[in-house]
């Protein structure tokens, strides 16, 4: 993510709605920051996105 904000594009079509709303919301904003933090660095964070990721992928092969 960190790269297509420095880059100021998206090639995946799939992130693209996503990070033209970041953009959208950040325009609002006097500064932006976006970093990296490796995910051995935040479990947390990591477990809740891997948690949504299945529950979303289990959804779309139901239907």
């Amino acid at each position: 993510m960190v790269d297509t904000f420095d880059k100021g594009h998206v090639k995946n079509k799939v992130f693209k709605s996503y990070y033209d709303r970041v953009v959208s919301l950040t325009k609002s904003l006097d500064m932006f920051i976006i970093t990296h933090t490796p995910r051995k660095n935040n479990r947390g964070a990591d477990k809740l996105a891997k948690d949504r990721l299945y529950k979303e992928r289990k959804k779309l092969n139901l239907n």
